[in-house]
């Protein structure tokens, strides 16, 4: 069997990205480590839009930041800590089941937080392993169903609290909020869940046979109603991965124009170059100059290249951000990401606290 190496060498690159009805009773709340919220540092990153830098947890050295949701609250990593962000409080700890930490990877607009923690195995538990982790607003830490003695992580929230994510390096899941867990493409491996719609749509990538015994990382787009774990081959755009996926069902993909063709080197007859995509009702309806990372229900895009960091505009204005990695957009156009190792928001406009 050959491997399909192109998406993945170019995907690097452009720096892509980027499981009972109630969690077990077991509740940590989050203890704030920065009591005095520092003051927010501001820098041009280009003209009309903003840097802010948001700061490290005290003890820490770094930050990230991964998911903002249209409040401006942030929430990432510092450290081995998850963190959340608002202007009013600044970076505060948020609750762990163990002093090896976690990552807090999503928030939506209730403010529910997703990500993972590291708890100990019910069996062993001098062992810790990866628990899917569910904050509320309050900070308090739930923990999502697990698979033992499996890993797991939460990627992504919709607005309904619907969660997907992952068994690292193994199949898909999907916590509904009527509980419960969903698995996806278990009969495949290293599948990761990078989105979730408010229909219940995930999107994400995963690793297997996509032409005759050719294997590759394929883009994939998974329901209940529609349970397929087939390559996504659409719109003459052969997708390595699918980011996101917005309510209309539009598409945010990293892949290249062409076609399977098991007669050619790596599998793939290309007709254009490798991407970003964005794939509306099964046409292309965007190319994009960069690794997209992540898109608002405006449309508007974020992603990076070569260590830079760019928002194209739901209309078509390209403004390069500046250094750094964008990892998550609002739908007020605020980003979130990182840039020399600290966790910064990019902002049309100057933050003030109110």
């Amino acid at each position: 069997m050959k491997r399909f190496g192109i998406l993945v060498a170019a995907c690097a690159a452009l720096a892509c990205e980027a499981v009972p009805t109630e969690p077990p009773a077991t509740t940590v709340v989050s203890t704030p480590l920065v009591t005095t919220p520092a003051p927010i540092t501001t820098s041009q990153a280009t003209p009309g839009y903003f840097a802010h830098d948001l700061g490290v947890l005290t003890g820490e050295e770094d930050s990230w930041a991964l998911g903002i949701n249209n409040r401006r609250v942030i929430v990432g990593r510092s450290g081995d800590l998850p963190f959340r962000w608002t202007i009013q409080g600044g970076m505060e700890a948020l609750g762990t089941f163990d002093a090896a930490g976690g990552e807090a990877r999503a928030i939506n607009n209730a403010g529910e937080i997703v990500g993972w923690t590291w708890v100990p195995d019910e069996t062993f538990p001098s062992v810790i392993r990866q628990g899917a982790t569910r904050w509320n607003r309050n900070g308090q830490a739930h923990l999502l169903e697990q698979v033992w003695p499996r890993h797991s992580v939460a990627r992504a929230i919709n607005e309904k609290g619907d969660v997907a994510g992952n068994v690292p390096g193994d199949w898909g899941l999907i916590w509904p909020t009527r509980g419960g867990v969903i698995e996806v493409c278990r009969e495949f491996g290293d599948v990761d869940l990078h989105g979730i719609n408010d229909r219940g749509q995930v999107v994400g990538r995963r690793w297997g046979p996509t032409h005759g015994t050719w294997y590759t990382y394929s883009g994939i787009v998974w329901s209940v109603e529609r349970p397929s774990c087939a390559p996504l081959v659409t719109g003459g755009v052969v997708a390595g991965s699918v980011h996101e996926i917005n309510n209309r069902a539009d598409l945010l993909v990293f892949g290249i124009e062409g076609e399977y063709d098991p007669t050619v080197p790596d599998g793939i007859r290309t007709t254009g170059p490798i991407g970003g995509f964005v794939l509306r009702r099964g046409a292309v309806a965007t190319r994009l100059p960069f690794g997209a990372s992540a898109m608002n229900k405006r449309g508007d895009i974020v992603g990076n290249l070569n260590g830079e960091a760019y928002f194209l505009s739901h209309r078509g204005k390209l403004i390069h951000l500046g250094a750094g990695q964008a990892s998550a957009i609002n739908d007020r156009g605020d980003v979130a990401g990182r840039n020399g190792g600290r966790a910064v928001i990019w902002t049309p406009q100057p933050l003030r606290k109110r």
